[in-house]
């Protein structure tokens, strides 16, 4: 891939290229891993290439993604020749250790980051600018802008208790921010939109910046600026795309598919990559059992699980299992033949699952032009970039857009 600036000029002719690759390897990316142990792949080169991986070959790229980008796309060269989003050269501003205070590290550098790439005043007034920060939490991006760009923030938050540990902050550090209960799928009217030159997200998710997209075109607002995450939640059903040119090359993208477009994570270390191995062998092992016992040969997954579960023993684990699905498992039963069979499975979903991660971040990329899309569409001059590295977070896509009055 080619790093390229993503501006309004080169918006569609981009979103169209990452369409006609999606269209043309839909089978590598839009299926269920758990329902499917043999890829059935239509090219031998691909089926013969994940064939030669060994479980250690598998555990070094789920930890490297950059390597397994580099060994797998030459099976993929029109991935390869798509552009992507520039990374962009920042200053961050020093600010005083107080200005971080209860901010975790990663975040704070998602932060300054995603502050730093913010262009100067939306409107042409020296004077102070008003922004509204969107699904605030405890307002530290609108904390930042008020400290190293002299704005006044207002942030909308729907947990009071979020809005008030904001405030004290606030005016502990005599910064221009309030703060505003409210739910913003549902209460949008009760937010000024018309008072603010600039919105700003970081990380809302799905039908969350969805909505600030929609209201702040709604109220003509003059900046917008925003790093999307999670596109599965808070909508419905299958995804319909925002822009027309979307809507003219939709993709049909079901639930799982959003799901599995930010399904990228920055490592958390072995002892987390042994229990998410871990976690995949024994809910394998349990299925096997089931379809044995039930004689229904298609995989039914079970709900999210306490991590604890999977620090103890497999018969406690599978005893659970067994109580989502309403059946029962005798104390004597022997475990060693389906843990065995749960392991070998659980390998081949791993393999299957590196050819389809190389879409992954191409899907991402594909719903972020749409949004960038509808904005233009609108009447902004958009442009796309990554506001920090992948390590710092996989969700490093940002969109601006300044509306062109």
């Amino acid at each position: 891939m080619s790093k390229a600036a993503f501006t309004s000029d080169s918006l569609e002719s981009t979103f169209l290229a990452y369409t006609r690759v999606l269209s043309q390897y839909r089978e590598y990316w839009d299926f269920l891993p758990f329902a499917q142990f043999d890829s059935g792949w239509s090219e031998p080169k691909v089926a013969h290439a994940m064939a030669q991986l060994t479980e250690t070959d598998i555990e070094h790229f789920e930890r490297d993604a950059t390597a397994l980008y580099q060994q797998m796309v030459v099976l993929f060269p029109e991935v390869k020749m798509l552009p992507v989003p520039e990374l962009r050269t920042q200053t961050r501003p020093e600010v005083p250790f107080w200005l971080h205070t209860g901010i975790g590290g990663r975040k704070l550098t998602q932060i300054q980051a995603f502050v730093a790439t913010l262009p100067t005043h939306a409107t042409h007034s020296p004077q102070h600018e008003n922004v509204l920060e969107w699904c605030a939490g405890k307002g530290y991006l609108g904390r930042f802008l008020a400290f190293t760009r002299n704005s006044c923030v207002t942030s909308v938050e729907i947990e009071a208790r979020l809005c008030e540990q904001g405030l004290a902050a606030a005016q502990k550090f005599s910064l221009s921010q309030r703060f505003l209960r409210a739910n913003v799928l549902s209460e949008s009217a009760t937010i000024p939109f018309s008072m603010n030159d600039r919105a700003v997200a970081l990380h809302a998710c799905g039908g969350l910046h969805t909505t600030l997209m929609t209201e702040s075109v709604a109220h003509a607002i003059q900046a917008v600026h925003i790093a999307p995450c999670c596109y599965h939640l808070h909508g419905e059903g299958q995804y319909r795309p925002m822009s027309h040119v979307g809507r003219a090359n939709d993709l049909g993208l079901s639930r799982e598919a959003l799901k599995f477009s930010v399904q990228g994570m920055v490592t958390g270390g072995d002892r987390i990559a042994r229990l998410r191995q871990q976690e995949l062998s024994w809910r394998l092992s349990y299925d096997s059992w089931r379809q044995v016992h039930t004689k229904d040969h298609l995989y039914r997954p079970l709900p999210s699980a306490p991590k604890s579960l999977f620090q103890g023993d497999f018969a406690t684990f599978a005893q659970w299992a067994a109580q989502q699905h309403g059946l029962t498992i005798a104390d004597t039963e022997q475990w060693q033949p389906y843990l065995a069979q749960g392991h070998k499975l659980s390998v081949q979903v791993r393999r299957i699952e590196l050819i389809r991660h190389v879409f992954r971040r191409v899907l991402e990329t594909w719903l972020v032009l749409d949004r960038a899309l509808y904005l233009h569409e609108a009447g902004y001059k958009v442009q796309v970039e990554l506001f920090c590295d992948y390590q710092v977070t996989p969700r490093n896509m940002m969109i601006h857009a300044h509306y062109l009055s």
